[in-house]
């Protein structure tokens, strides 16, 4: 375990937030992380990605990738399922193996529905090849799958954000919408027995100033929050048809049977103030924090940072700034909570190995003072590469996946005990 310290400043500059530089390192050893399953190979998921878990203490996830052998990319909705008793082992179940072509191919987000239900996305395939979404639930011992929405592309494409909320979904896609770059929808399930579910679009990017192609999204006291990888005021992208370094927006419930309300919250200037926000998390006090994209795409160092997103008027500030190698790099790809104010996450890159790293994040111990950033693990060829975040397991244990090697060099599943 290798601890790392960052200043913590607010220097603003036409209204964003500049990151403040890294400094020194130090090392020592840490019991936290612990390898819990390695993926076999196909069939199976490959480039598996968790994507939610249960209080069961039940992981979700999917696979780009191994279903089935005879198609190199029809993935697979899984989840694994927690050891029975002490010192027992965790198991993988499939849930669906996409059959690729006119339905479904590789696997996006999987999120827990009420009853045991869950829910699920393709990314592409589907009659339109843009994807759909499905509902997956226990028979006979079986998991059944029904077909709930294909996406035509004018309604949403690369479906690549989902959230569950006493039966109703909301999600994002990637591309789409009404302008094709991206959008928000919400599906509302049958009004009675045998009914069909039905998406409404809330809201489709335009590419302009509220930002072009989102991330992904969380549902906080009733509004949608996300970030999007394009769009905005940013000077990022020139020449590109949505040119901006990406936003981070709310959509507002009606009040009372109109329409929902974007706003923009923050519009990121890229180079030091990052860009391409994602896997927001609630602060507990109003604000949100965040992980903006590096490597080519933003951050100081070029390698992503982590950031506090807050209130009155939205501003961002600097938490943490990745340098690469040995440090973490190519961009965090998501943080969660970890208790006392502390935030876990993974880089898909960067690291002693250049194959990624989980790190904590501890807040200072005086106001103004420096997060301190401890790496948990450096990602090696047996304990897992790439790993493709982190979720909020039961208990305050936090869960991830690496999308490749260990021994079938086909992934790793692994806990960290905060």
């Amino acid at each position: 375990m290798r601890t790392r310290h960052v200043l913590v400043t607010s220097l603003l500059l036409l209204g964003s937030a500049v990151l403040a530089p890294s400094c020194g390192r130090a090392q020592s050893s840490d019991p936290t992380f612990k390898l819990i399953y390695t993926f076999p190979g196909a069939p199976g998921a490959i480039l598996a990605k968790f994507w939610s878990a249960d209080n069961r203490g039940v992981i979700y996830g999917s696979g780009l990738a191994g279903g089935d052998k005879e198609c190199a990319y029809c993935g697979t909705v899984f989840l694994m399922q927690p050891p029975a008793g002490s010192g027992g082992s965790w198991s993988q179940v499939t849930i669906y193996v996409f059959p690729g072509h006119g339905g479904g191919s590789e696997g996006g987000p999987v999120v827990p529905g009420p009853n045991h239900v869950v829910f699920g996305a393709s990314l592409y395939g589907g009659p339109s090849g843009c994807g759909e979404l499905y509902r997956f639930q226990q028979a006979g011992g079986a998991w059944k799958e029904n077909v709930i929405h294909n996406f035509t592309c004018t309604d949403g494409s690369y479906v690549n954000g989902l959230v569950s909320a006493g039966g109703v979904l909301y999600g994002t896609t990637a591309n789409g919408g009404a302008f094709g770059y991206g959008e928000i929808f919400q599906v509302n399930p049958p009004a009675s027995g045998g009914g069909a579910y039905t998406l409404t679009v809330l809201y489709s990017f335009t590419g302009g100033a509220d930002g072009a192609n989102p991330t992904g999204l969380i549902l906080w006291n009733g509004s949608l929050y996300g970030g999007t990888t394009g769009g905005g005021a940013g000077p990022c992208n020139t020449g590109q048809p949505s040119p901006g370094c990406g936003t981070i927006w709310q959509l507002a419930p009606p009040a009372s049977g109109d329409a929902w309300t974007e706003s923009t919250l923050y519009s990121f200037a890229g180079g030091a103030d990052g860009s391409s926000p994602t896997s927001l998390v609630a602060d507990g006090g109003g604000g949100f924090y965040g992980v903006a994209c590096g490597a080519s795409c933003g951050s100081a160092a070029g390698q992503g940072a982590v950031f506090q997103l807050t209130p009155g008027p939205w501003t961002v500030s600097p938490l943490y700034t990745f340098g690469g190698q040995p440090d973490g790099g190519q961009g965090p790809n998501s943080i969660v909570p970890a208790g006392s104010g502390a935030l876990v996450g993974t880089t898909g890159g960067g690291g002693s190995y250049n194959h990624g790293t989980a790190f904590l994040l501890s807040p200072p111990a005086v106001s103004g003072g420096a997060w301190t950033e401890t790496i948990v693990h450096d990602f090696g060829s047996k304990s897992g590469s790439n790993p493709s975040g982190v979720v909020m397991g039961a208990k305050g244990v936090v869960y991830g996946a690496t999308a490749q090697a260990g021994s079938s060099n086909a992934g790793t599943a692994f806990r960290i005990q905060p």
